[in-house]
């Protein structure tokens, strides 16, 4: 006959002439034959507790019945949000089964909070839950960044970069921004001075960097024992330098038609990126491949052009390599055969039959085998205002045949 709840043991021993016997037994002396529910408290008490923090309450039910005892536990009549249970709320218990329902406590204003945690079971008591939220007065200093990184910075130039200091909890955020810099490139050309920030409050920093030198420093800005120390760095570099390998281009004395193919060279021989597009105000002067470049410290580039000059007289123009670079004159003398100036009033003195206009003068033309052109061959047309036919041949040597095979051998240009 059981006379507590639990497992009970016992042993009985027998013994006789010859031998000694010894038999265990155990019982589980139960509660009732229904469901019962055992709860390892009556209540639960958080005390005082500031805010963020969290303490947590294992409530511990266990069925000393002989029925299965279930439900599903819940937080009721709650004054206050700040509790909540952070494990499986329902449960299903065999005879001797537990279950563990932890509760939490974590206050966000001041004063007294309750609960009532309600096992769903009527075997099972209400569990009453109180607590009492305590504002410590203790600041968080919260940083917009946890580093100043000023990356590199043309020597010369300065770059600023800013800083927020918020108080994040409560009480007063108090500091004083303070730069440690061995280098003497750092200072605070936005400083609040001393600061003393209430919940929420904060306040920005402008810290710039000036670099004297091709390398790099590191420097501490400090703000208050709340506040951890802000690693700053910059590096200081060179600024970009244009260099060409050619200063100007005088080609001299040329005829309408050649070829003339040149590289220029452009070099950074400073820091930094040097980067641009090459243009050029002359007519007959064409880029051959990219005109863009984009070139790092001691990096080249090459630019490959090309000039075929189409009419007799002088180049004066110049090739522009992009911001900090110098231009590059080109100048040359055109010699050659103008249609306008030298051929056609020939051919207008003429029969006609060649061509008067550009026309139909380039019609006569054979560019692939210039003597065999149409224009440098006798021929007859009538020309009624003449009185009849009109015979045309331009012997090879004469000078208007050389003048004609001159301008075919150019290019028969129209100009």
């Amino acid at each position: 006959t059981p006379t507590s709840v639990g497992t009970q043991f016992c042993e009985v021993v027998g013994s006789g002439d010859d031998c000694t016997t010894t038999l265990e037994l155990s019982a589980v002396g139960l509660r009732s034959l229904a469901p019962f529910c055992d709860v390892n408290v009556t209540s639960v008490d958080f005390g005082d507790v500031n805010f963020r923090d969290s303490p947590s309450f294992d409530v511990v039910v266990t069925n000393l019945g002989s029925e299965n005892l279930s439900g599903t536990v819940s937080l009721e009549d709650c004054n206050s949000l700040d509790f909540w249970i952070s494990t499986e709320t329902t449960y299903f218990l065999l005879t001797n089964e537990q279950a563990v329902f932890t509760v939490n406590f974590l206050p966000t204003a001041e004063g007294p909070a309750n609960c009532t945690l309600n096992l769903d079971n009527v075997t099972c008591d209400p569990i009453p839950i109180t607590g009492n939220g305590v504002d410590p007065m203790t600041p968080e200093c919260v940083l917009s960044v946890e580093e100043l990184d000023f990356g590199g910075v043309t020597i010369g130039q300065t770059l600023d970069l800013p800083i927020t200091v918020t108080n994040g909890f409560s009480g007063s955020l108090t500091g004083t921004p303070t730069l440690d810099d061995p280098d003497g490139v750092f200072s605070i050309v936005q400083n609040p001075g001393s600061f003393a920030l209430g919940a929420d409050e904060s306040v920005e920093i402008v810290v710039r960097f000036s670099p004297g030198a091709d390398n790099t420093s590191n420097a501490t800005l400090s703000l208050g024992s709340d506040c951890d120390p802000v690693p700053i760095v910059g590096t200081g570099g060179l600024a970009p330098a244009c260099s060409l390998d050619t200063a100007s281009l005088a080609f001299g004395a040329i005829t309408v038609g050649d070829q003339e193919n040149f590289d220029i060279q452009i070099t950074n021989s400073g820091g930094g990126t040097l980067s641009g597009t090459v243009t050029t105000d002359c007519p007959d002067l064409t880029i051959q491949g990219s005109a863009s470049y984009s070139l790092d410290g001691n990096e080249s580039a090459t630019i490959s052009f090309r000039l075929i000059p189409t009419s007799p007289g002088s180049i004066d123009c110049s090739i522009d390599f992009g911001v900090g670079c110098a231009d590059v004159p080109v100048t040359a003398t055109v010699s050659g055969v103008s249609f306008v100036t030298d051929l056609q009033p020939q051919l207008q003195a003429g029969c006609g039959c060649h061509g008067w206009s550009y026309n139909s003068a380039r019609a006569r033309v054979n560019t692939a085998n210039p003597t065999d052109s149409n224009m440098l061959k006798a021929c007859t047309t009538f020309h009624s205002s003449r009185g009849g036919p009109c015979v045309s041949g331009w012997a090879s040597g004469e000078s208007n045949y050389n003048l004609a095979l001159q301008w075919v051998q150019q290019g028969a240009f129209d100009n």
